[in-house]
């Protein structure tokens, strides 16, 4: 689902993005505290704010929110993804996660709503520098033209005969 090129855009001003870490941490008194990771993805949380003209948009706009913004939707935002791609914007993937405020300003003969959410975008794995991984090693150089001086643990039919993989278990 796209978001409609009908409707307002977010604003720049008011736009902010807090990057979840993940990790837990042991709440040690005394010594160092222990940590580890909850997920490999970072998930993004941004705060954006959209101003939407009292006839007419309004209504559409929260209409369109309450049928698809709960739900991955895309959008064209600033921010590290568009620098990637030396853009101002470019389309992310998010979904509303908080509340939507509305504040009712009145902006020369007209009204319009200061709209605020939350919402949360995850990188796709590419734009994290994760690649698809294949089952075939690659030792220095390329697989067509393999560097002969570096050798690890070979194949299982071959193996490697001055590299430990893994210890002897003795007394079992």
């Amino acid at each position: 689902m796209k978001y409609p090129s009908t409707l307002p855009c977010p604003l720049i001003e008011g736009y902010g993005a807090t990057i979840e870490a993940g990790a837990l941490r042991s709440g040690i008194e005394l010594g160092n505290s222990r940590q580890r990771r909850r997920f490999r993805t970072m998930p993004h949380k941004i705060s954006m704010s959209f101003m939407i003209r009292q006839i007419m948009d309004h209504g559409n706009w929260m209409a369109w929110v309450n049928a698809h913004g709960w739900n991955w939707f895309e959008i064209d935002l600033p921010g590290a993804i568009a620098g990637t791609y030396m853009e101002q914007t470019h389309p992310q993937r998010i979904r509303f996660t908080g509340p939507v405020q509305s504040d009712l300003q009145r902006i020369g003969e007209d009204y319009w709503w200061r709209v605020s959410v939350e919402a949360e975008f995850i990188l796709a794995g590419h734009q994290q520098g994760i690649y698809n991984r294949t089952e075939d090693w690659i030792i220095a150089r390329t697989p067509t033209n393999p560097s002969t001086d570096w050798i690890i643990a070979r194949t299982p039919a071959n193996p490697s005969t001055d590299w430990i993989i893994a210890p002897e278990l003795k007394g079992l």
